[in-house]
């Protein structure tokens, strides 16, 4: 099942020392839903737990370095 969320990756190599990257995650805002089931010894389902995260976006930026 697909959740609808979109991520962003993207970098830069400035020069040999320093790269840039820049990462956004969930840029669509949307709720990701989790369903987990509990069975007992015979095969038979006893619990469901739906779980539903909300998140918002959310941005990095990191320059690396090496020297």
């Amino acid at each position: 099942k697909g959740y609808g969320t979109l991520d962003l990756y993207a970098s830069k190599r400035i020069d040999k020392t320093f790269k840039l990257q820049f990462n956004v995650k969930n840029i669509t805002s949307a709720t990701v839903e989790t369903t987990s089931h509990l069975y007992d010894t015979s095969g038979a389902i006893t619990q469901t737990q739906i779980d539903k995260e909300h998140s918002r976006p959310q941005i990095l930026l990191t320059l690396d370095g090496k020297w």
